[in-house]
């Protein structure tokens, strides 16, 4: 048993240090004050609605109720409401324990015009709240729920008059309520959910590993979502390859194309609650059968009405041991692009394929397929439809094997220290005296 549990304890442990994905929507909770409240007497036609209580009261010769209305304004019109507590505070109270009830006001009226003869309409056929009020003064929670009145007036908020409080029996009671004048006022607490409707992002759209049958197309999202290609030869597309896992990478593989062919494609992705997100129309090229790489570069589609990207640049990276190039570049001033083509030749400035395309908001780009000792020109164009820019400048790059970089890399101060003093200093101190030694006789020979 003690083992159990101590396997029990490491495992919830490890699992601590790894983020959970909740698709549930977090909740909130904000506690509402009247807008308007006001003590009605019956009968009587002054007005009470600048006082600081609220009373249900009757002695025999006066009934009194009241009315609060809350402002549900604040709220989201699309907030999922979970739950609803309604609060008064009793501040002073006489006579008998009583039944307040609750009930829905269906007419309008005003704080500081309603009274006992002009008080709005009450539908006392359905009571949404009741609750037994004592001699014990402080807060009374109503035992209700009141959610589904508060979802209707949401739904609805012309309906939204307020509720109306009273006692029906007949005995003699007085119980005072704080109203909003007060530093006790009335409240609904609303605990609420707002429902996720954001879709997913779809950014940095690439299309890699072409050959003459296969491609793969890679995307990122802002959260998780499924991972689909709809392609085709033609917009209408046809047909549909992906997975249902949710991931925020994303890649999908398509086989069986067709070889030197142009496809159009779009990627789609839906979150958990079911918000669906799909790219605008791309297109990508299948190699010819034989060929390893991309197909080549063609001027057949080329247009003059979009421009090339700008200052493409190249560097070289070393991660690891392994050797990368780096391609930066500024954005074309064509504003309407699907994206860019990156071409690469390992051969010469003429023999360009194609390379990978990536999406319009990209400017980098990192080629790890190169070797040391090789040479390599690298040209991009901007890619709208089926359509072309013209090239961009042209960059080269070589990746020269570096013995002595790759020796020194951690080199310590010791190692360098023996290394300076057992080569570097003897060196320097054969070639001063070997200019001593020159210099001397070159000042015989003057003389």
């Amino acid at each position: 048993m003690k083992r159990t549990i101590t396997f029990l304890l490491i495992y919830l442990f490890t699992l601590s240090f790894f983020p959970i994905s909740v698709f549930a929507q977090e909740t909130q909770t904000t506690t509402l004050f009247p807008s308007q409240d006001a003590t009605i007497v019956q009968g009587n036609s002054s007005n009470y609605g600048s006082l600081s209580t609220l009373t249900c009261a009757n002695d025999g010769v006066e009934f009194k109720s009241f009315s609060v209305k809350f402002d549900l304004g604040v709220l989201p019109s699309n907030a999922q409401i979970e739950n609803v507590t309604l609060n008064l505070v009793q501040n002073n109270s006489g006579g008998d324990t009583v039944v307040v009830n609750v009930y829905r006001i269906t007419s309008s009226w005003g704080e500081t015009s309603v009274t006992g003869t002009n008080k709005p309409t009450i539908d006392t056929g359905v009571s949404y709240g009741a609750l037994s009020v004592d001699t014990n003064n402080g807060q009374k929670t109503f035992p209700q729920d009141f959610s589904g009145l508060i979802k209707s007036w949401l739904a609805n908020p012309s309906t939204n008059f307020g509720l109306h409080f009273e006692a029906t029996t007949s005995a003699n009671y007085s119980h005072e309520f704080g109203s909003r004048e007060s530093g006790s006022k009335p409240s609904l607490v609303i605990t609420y959910s707002i429902p996720d409707e954001d879709s997913p992002v779809i950014s940095d759209i690439q299309v890699t590993e072409i050959s003459s049958d296969e491609v793969t197309i890679k995307w990122v999202t802002s959260e998780e979502s499924t991972s689909y290609v709809e392609y085709g030869e033609g917009t209408d597309y046809g047909k549909l390859s992906g997975s249902d896992d949710f991931v925020s990478s994303h890649i999908v593989k398509i086989g069986l194309l067709k070889s030197d062919a142009t496809y159009h494609f779009k990627v789609i992705s839906e979150d958990a609650v079911g918000n669906r997100i799909e790219s605008e129309d791309r297109t990508f090229k299948t190699s010819k059968d034989g060929e390893e790489e991309g197909p080549e570069k063609s001027d057949e589609h080329v247009s003059s009405d979009i421009a090339p990207p700008q200052h493409l640049k190249l560097a070289i990276v070393t991660e690891d041991g392994k050797y990368s190039v780096e391609l930066k570049w500024d954005h074309t001033i064509t504003e309407d692009f699907d994206g860019y083509r990156i071409y690469r030749s390992g051969e010469d400035a003429i023999s360009y394929v194609l390379l990978t395309e990536v999406g319009p908001d990209k400017t980098y780009y990192k080629d790890q397929e190169v070797e040391k000792g090789k040479t390599y020109f690298y040209i991009l164009r901007t890619v709208r439809g089926e359509e072309e820019s013209a090239d961009s400048n042209e960059e080269v790059v070589t990746i020269y094997s570096s013995i002595l970089g790759e020796s020194l890399n951690g080199l310590s101060f010791w190692k360098g220290f023996i290394i300076c003093n057992i080569f570097i200093l003897p060196l320097f101190g054969l070639g001063y005296y070997y200019y001593k030694k020159k210099g001397k006789r070159l000042g015989k020979k003057k003389k």
